[in-house]
């Protein structure tokens, strides 16, 4: 399904947070993708569940390191 609804053309980066153990969306779905998928960036996060991820500070906290990395990277100084 992931695979069907995936169009690399319409974006530049794509990131995936994800739980290996979630039981909502179980990572042996989401590998398969990611491996035929290879420049899609991944990060494993344990024990943050499918609907907490996002809450997660661990999470957060990445998010806004990538976001300034990418501000620094398309601004340089």
């Amino acid at each position: 399904m992931l695979q069907s609804l995936y169009l690399p053309k319409n974006i530049s980066k794509h990131i995936i947070k994800y739980d290996s153990e979630d039981t909502i969306a179980p990572y042996e779905y989401l590998e398969k993708f990611l491996n035929s998928n290879p420049s899609i960036i991944s990060r494993r996060y344990e024990k943050v569940g499918h609907d907490k991820i996002i809450k997660s500070p661990d999470v957060i906290l990445d998010i806004i390191q990538e976001i300034l990395l990418s501000v620094e990277v398309s601004c340089p100084k």
